[in-house]
This record gives C-alpha cells, sequence and structure tokens, in this order.
C-alpha cells in the first residue's frame, strides 16, 4: 500500500502516526511514534529529497516521490552497480544510509542532501531503525497487506 506524496499537500495536520498524517511533518515531529516504520523515513525523504529525487526531476534517476520504497529497498544504485540502495535490516550495508550518513566510501559520491554533512542525529536514527526493522513500506498501526518488501532485480 504505497502512498503517493503531494509536494503542494498544505501542513494541517499535527499529532498521531498513520498512514496520512506526516506529510509536511518535520521529522521531529513524529519520531516517537514512527520508530522504525515507513512513515518516519517517508517524512524524512519529503523533508530532504524530494527537492531533488522527484518526478519533475528525478537526480540519479532516483524519483522518491511516486514510490520511495520501491525505488529504495532491494534495488541496486544507479551510479554503484552491485550496491543496494537499501538493504533491509542492514543500516551500513545500504548506500542511502551511509550517503545520509556522511559515511560513504570515497567512489560511492557525496553525501546527501548535496552540501551538507548529512541529515542530523534524529533523522539518522529513524533511517536506521527504519532500515534495521527489515526496511517495510508499513506504517505503525497500518494492517498487514501481505506486501512482499522487495521489489526484485
Amino acid at each position: 500500500m504505497h502512498r503517493l506524496i503531494t509536494l503542494a499537500m498544505p501542513v494541517l495536520m499535527a499529532g498521531g502516526c498513520d498512514d496520512t498524517d506526516f506529510h509536511g511533518h518535520e521529522p521531529a515531529e513524529i519520531s516517537e511514534c514512527a520508530t522504525g516504520d515507513y512513515c518516519g523515513a517517508q517524512s524524512i525523504f519529503e523533508a530532504h529529497c524530494i527537492s531533488c529525487h522527484s518526478t519533475g526531476g528525478a537526480a540519479g534517476g532516483l524519483d522518491l516521490e511516486t514510490d520511495a520504497h520501491s525505488a529504495l529497498v532491494d534495488v541496486e544504485s544507479a551510479g554503484n552497480p552491485g550496491v543496494l540502495r537499501v538493504n533491509p535490516g542492514d543500516a551500513e550495508g545500504s548506500l542511502l544510509f551511509r550517503k545520509a550518513s556522511a559515511t560513504q566510501a570515497d567512489d560511492e559520491g557525496g553525501a546527501m542532501p548535496p552540501g551538507s554533512e548529512g541529515l542530523g542525529q534524529g533523522d539518522l536514527d529513524l533511517l536506521r531503525a527504519w532500515i534495521e526493522a527489515g526496511a517495510t513500506d508499513m506504517c505503525e498501526g497500518e494492517p498487514d497487506t501481505g506486501h512482499d518488501t522487495g521489489s526484485g532485480s
């Protein structure tokens, strides 16, 4: 059950953690209820990544606006063949996490977001928890649809 992110959605909601109210929230606002779930990760993508990685401008061929989960999990990096963008259960083995934490290898490109030293510690903790928990596409409290979390190759 994937979510389409709309950049124009107003920030009108506050509170809970379901599959509709993470849009536009800063990660710190949802960190208490989103640790390890997809809503927390998606809020980070929306806040820090979609300006470059969207349907209108998918830098590096990475569109995080349409279906971030399918674009990231168990998918090889376009610029680093053989390296997974997100390796479920292994944050350090995930290029996304290494680039977000500015710990990537010299041949893996720059830190993300560009011009930064990576994301803040709170965002990194959410990303790590999501990846280590298996990088599913589920949000806390959402029923299990039996969706395969991998996109295959």
